[in-house]
């Protein structure tokens, strides 16, 4: 009963574990393949300017200086984000590793607990 018990225990575990993995999957494409559209937007954030009430407290140099390092880094973050939908074509193969190596260790974890519930049980009968 005990092997049983515990080769089910690794089933449902292993379903949780392609479920998981899946989802995981399917959010990471859908977000890798929507950054793309995301290169394109304008950077409003260095033409927007401080509240009001924080504008008293920040010096105008500081704020000159943070538009400055948003406008030099438009450009990279720009080319970054169209180079992620390239990067959704290596999830499908690293997705499938994972859940190989993962089920192969579900599946070895299973197996020692066989092993040590077959020999429990002999030494409970001899």
């Amino acid at each position: 009963m005990l092997v049983a018990t515990t080769w089910s225990l690794v089933v449902v575990l292993v379903a949780l574990f392609s479920l998981g993995l899946w989802l995981l999957h399917a959010f990471s494409v859908w977000s890798l393949s929507s950054a793309g559209a995301l290169a394109g937007a304008s950077p409003t954030l260095a033409s927007s300017g401080l509240p009001d009430w924080l504008a008293v407290w920040v010096p105008a140099e500081w704020l000159d200086m943070l538009r400055s390092g948003i406008e030099a880094l438009g450009p990279w973050v720009s080319a970054a984000l169209a180079a992620l939908p390239a990067l959704a074509q290596w999830l499908t193969p690293l997705a499938w590793l994972v859940w190989g190596l993962g089920v192969l260790v579900l599946l070895a974890g299973g197996g020692v607990v066989h092993l040590l519930a077959r020999m429990a049980g002999r030494a409970s009968t001899a």
